[in-house]
């Protein structure tokens, strides 16, 4: 076996869930180089990866998709893991001859099941790395207990100090709040986040996101009364990781931004709503709390939603500021 192909082509949280198995199955297989086909948005994220010998970019458009595709049947593979399992990634591997493909369990059966009928078919379900980790046990790699990880360059590093310049004097004190989602059904309440941020006045606070919550961080910071450094689309993937390294604390979202957190070892108090824990996408092996309620109807989709459909949001509504405080002070004085 002399190169691997790994497919995942999105998102933020779901690529860094798979540095868990790159780095097991490379200290399995030292000499065997590996490849990793995902978004051209998300490449940066393995780019540095001490494990990935190259990334190939997927370009946004249907020709420089095809040109990547082209790219992948070119090369020799003997094995390619499907950690995506979608139409696409399938398209490309029934299109590649010689190399074993093997494909990882993504429960859809089980988890729109749950999510339809609230009903659980199996006792325990395993997080998503070990399920992608589960692809490639047949040849050996075994679960080597660490968690996740994210490497990135000086330059990030510089441009997070760059950034976090206006909070410099903060010393241990800067507690980050990632309050976007791109659904409506993952979204706490943005004046408890501004509660959070009253509540612990010793601390100073940074926001993170993409350009879309820009506007939820200044309603954050009007309904706070107090300065937050608003970073909400100031940075790319790589430096708001850098910049959640040097944060002591992290409140978050069930997002990427939280995955990201856990990678870089930052404590991070994560709030779920209409999402459970079988999904399996709890931080994983980190120093966290989730915090979540047992709202009847619980799971309302696999991923989120758009509406409520009770039109209350009690999932989230129910989780008080006090309660996020209480368990980050917990993770702090730890």
């Amino acid at each position: 076996m002399d190169r691997a192909l790994f497919i995942r082509f999105s998102s933020i949280g779901d690529i860094v869930l798979t540095t868990p198995v790159l780095r097991c199955f490379a200290r399995r297989y030292p000499s065997v180089k590996i490849d990793f086909l995902t978004k051209e948005a998300y490449a940066p994220l393995l780019q540095y990866n001490p494990y990935v010998a190259e990334v190939i970019p997927l370009k946004t458009g249907l020709l420089d998709e095809l040109l990547a595709f082209r790219q992948v049947m070119a090369r020799t593979y003997r094995l390619v893991v499907d950690l995506h399992k979608n139409m696409r990634s399938m398209a490309l591997t029934a299109g590649l001859t010689g190399p074993r493909v093997v494909w990882y369990d993504k429960l859809t059966m089980e988890r729109n099941l749950l999510a339809l009928l609230q009903t659980r078919m199996t006792k325990a379900w395993a997080p998503v790395p070990l399920r992608y980790l589960g692809a490639v046990t047949r040849f050996g790699v075994e679960d080597d207990g660490e968690g996740l990880e994210f490497h990135s360059h000086e330059s990030h590093a510089r441009a997070a100090e760059d950034l976090l310049a206006p909070v410099a004097g903060s010393g241990n004190k800067l507690i980050a709040l990632a309050p976007g989602s791109r659904w409506y059904t993952k979204q706490w309440p943005l004046k408890k986040f501004a509660e959070v941020v009253n509540l612990l006045p010793e601390f100073e606070f940074v926001i993170l996101g993409d350009e879309r919550d820009g506007a939820v961080a200044e309603k954050i910071q009007f309904f706070a009364k107090r300065r937050i450094l608003n970073l909400a689309g100031k940075t790319d993937i790589m430096a708001a990781g850098e910049v959640l390294r040097r944060c002591c604390g992290l409140v978050a979202n069930d997002s990427g931004l939280m995955h990201l957190g856990c990678a870089v070892k930052t404590p991070t108090v994560a709030l779920f709503g209409s999402t459970v824990e079988e999904f399996g996408f709890f931080p994983f092996r980190a120093k966290a709390r989730v915090l979540q309620k047992p709202v009847k109807c619980r799971p309302c989709g696999t991923i989120g939603k758009n509406t409520c459909k009770i039109q209350t949001l009690e999932c989230l509504e129910s989780i008080s500021a006090l309660e996020v405080v209480a368990a980050l002070n917990g993770l702090l004085n730890s």
